[in-house]
């Protein structure tokens, strides 16, 4: 009994002297395996160049993002991406950190719209984490009302077709119901009116996008 306990004492003094190396080894397997939280997350903007966004001028939006970008020595992947809608309300911006939507501060909407200025660009950099004070910079003059009116038009052109295809249609039924008599004569006349409106209209996106295009400098 005696020679096991003097045999103990030693063993026990050199478990308690490795404790601290094996704690020590443990730690710095732990540092390296554990990935750094440190790392900012990838941000990445996509501004649409739909049509309707091109018209809103989203080709300077996007030259706005860049030179932002280039000012701060921001992390920032800029892109270009199809239309995303909602049209006429454009430039639209989708912006994302680590894969994940980047939302509005006022709105808590993802897609952020009619992005047109300095100002709209910074706030959406500084809610994806950027240092920026959007505040400082400054931001679009108001529309005019004819700006205004055709910025909405652009927006909401087909309900504004729904609407005058079911008033026609209203229009006509009632011809035919209360006025037989000049009824054909009408309804040819209000059928070839509508065809020309669709031709002047598509001709008048037609020309919009044109220069549009040539404007921004799109092939």
């Amino acid at each position: 009994m005696r020679a096991f306990l003097w045999l103990a004492g030693p063993i026990t003094a050199l478990q308690q002297l490795s404790a601290p190396k094996r704690l020590a080894s443990i730690h710095a397997k732990t540092a390296t395996t554990t990935p750094s939280t440190s790392e900012t997350p990838p941000v990445e903007i996509y501004v649409c160049t739909g049509r309707d966004c091109l018209e809103d001028g989203s080709r300077e939006t996007l030259r706005r993002f860049k030179a932002l970008k280039d000012e701060h020595g921001l992390d920032v992947k800029l892109r270009a991406r199809p239309c995303m809608g909602p049209c006429g309300r454009g430039p639209n911006i989708d912006a994302r950190r680590a894969g994940v939507a980047v939302k509005s501060p006022g709105t808590g909407v993802t897609l952020w719209t009619d992005v047109a200025d300095d100002r709209g660009c910074a706030t959406i950099l500084a809610a994806a984490g950027a240092q920026l004070v959007p505040e400082s910079y400054e931001a679009a003059p108001p529309r005019t009302l004819a700006e205004s009116a055709a910025k909405f038009y652009r927006g909401y052109w087909k309900q504004i077709n729904n609407v005058l295809f079911a008033s026609t249609l209203v229009g006509v039924d009632w011809l035919y119901q209360e006025r037989p008599d000049v009824a054909d004569e009408y309804s040819l006349r209000i059928g070839a009116g509508l065809v020309l409106w669709q031709l002047c209209i598509r001709a008048a996106q037609g020309r919009m996008y044109a220069r549009a295009s040539e404007r921004e400098g799109v092939k």
